[in-house]
């Protein structure tokens, strides 16, 4: 969905082989030296027994053996706590491994990745949040076609957001079902064929160019789609230009705007190859330049479900179908009319 999965396992992959190798190593030069400092010791216990007095040179043998043994421990203790992070490495290397072989449980096989999605169908769907009493989405019955936009639109808080994550796989319905191309489905076929814009940015603390691309970097398009938000203007801004580390975290990082966030998060969404296209508020951070450009990279994606959640009356003008919320339930769900371009041009929600 974020498109970071390959390129995390490969990364973790990477790390527990460097990992293994560096534990290796560690764990036979500890050995190595303890040996000669064992040879090196008995050395030193015959001379000084030649050269002193029994008691004095047991003496300095006991010294020699207890400053060596500390050293040669704490050599040996650091080759042990190399050691202790491969179950995690190895972990996280199972899960990400999990997610890319995922498969689900459904009465006919989902879309695979790169498979086009014609339609998803929402049927009877309720959601509500652990510990609050009324439903964020409550019996949303809705159709979305391949080729057309849809506007979500409605106050702050109705559940735009909502529908957006249990479109993108991020929730599951309390109840009601999901499907794909009219066959029930699981999260896993949701992450696998949809792009995500979420309304709250993710920060990835990650090289800028991977952020702007994800796993894609090398294709034709995500060029092109960088080009579009003008990612090769805060690349540079950057010492490093897109090999930069982003963020505060991280030594060498620099952190940019949020403009600039958004720009990149909308260039790897765009750059996906991916049937479904969730943009949640996408103009809250724009300059006018970068919304006029995100405008037409939405009217040219005709090949694509697209969903949005927007105040923004531009945005709103290119869509096929309006669907308004109030109160988790759908209350309007039909073709725009002149009046929407004034309607829905309020603040940008915070659902």
């Amino acid at each position: 969905m974020f498109g970071f999965e390959r390129l995390l396992r490969d990364e973790a992959e990477q790390i527990q082989r460097r990992v293994v190798q560096k534990h290796w190593q560690l764990t036979t030069k500890a050995f190595t030296i303890e040996v000669a400092a064992y040879a090196a010791m008995g050395l030193l216990a015959t001379f000084v027994l030649f050269r002193a007095s029994s008691i004095e040179g047991f003496i300095v043998v006991l010294f020699s053996y207890q400053r060596l043994e500390t050293a040669f421990g704490m050599a040996g203790q650091g080759a042990a706590e190399v050691g202790k992070s491969m179950p995690f490495l190895r972990g996280a290397t199972e899960v990400l491994g999990a997610y890319s072989t995922h498969t689900v449980r459904a009465s006919a096989a989902p879309p695979s990745p790169g498979q086009m999605v014609e339609r998803i169908e929402f049927r009877d769907v309720s959601f509500g949040y652990q510990g609050q009493s009324d439903l964020a989405l409550n019996s949303v019955s809705l159709q979305l076609q391949r080729g057309d936009v849809y506007a979500l639109v409605g106050r702050n808080g109705i559940g735009k957001s909502t529908l957006l994550s249990l479109l993108a796989g991020l929730l599951a319905p309390s109840s009601g079902s999901i499907l794909i191309n009219g066959s029930p489905t699981g999260p896993a076929a949701l992450w696998a064929n949809v792009s995500l814009q979420p309304q709250r940015m993710f920060m990835y603390e990650l090289e800028a160019g991977v952020v702007a691309s994800g796993a894609q970097a090398h294709r034709d398009d995500a060029e092109g789609w960088a080009r579009t938000f003008g990612v090769e203007e805060i690349y540079r801004d950057l010492p490093n230009g897109s090999k930069n580390l982003l963020g505060r975290s991280f030594e060498g990082a620099q952190d940019i705007s949020l403009g600039q966030w958004q720009r990149l998060v909308l260039a790897r969404a765009f750059s996906k190859s991916s049937s479904v296209l969730l943009l949640d508020e996408p103009t809250s951070f724009l300059d006018p330049v970068y919304v006029t450009h995100l405008l037409d990279a939405v009217a040219s994606a005709d090949d694509r479900i697209v969903v949005l959640s927007t105040h923004d009356a531009q945005l709103v003008s290119l869509a096929d179908w309006i669907v308004e919320l109030e109160s988790g339930r759908i209350v309007r769900n039909e073709k725009p009319n002149t009046a929407d371009r004034r309607n829905y041009n309020q603040e940008p929600a915070r659902d």
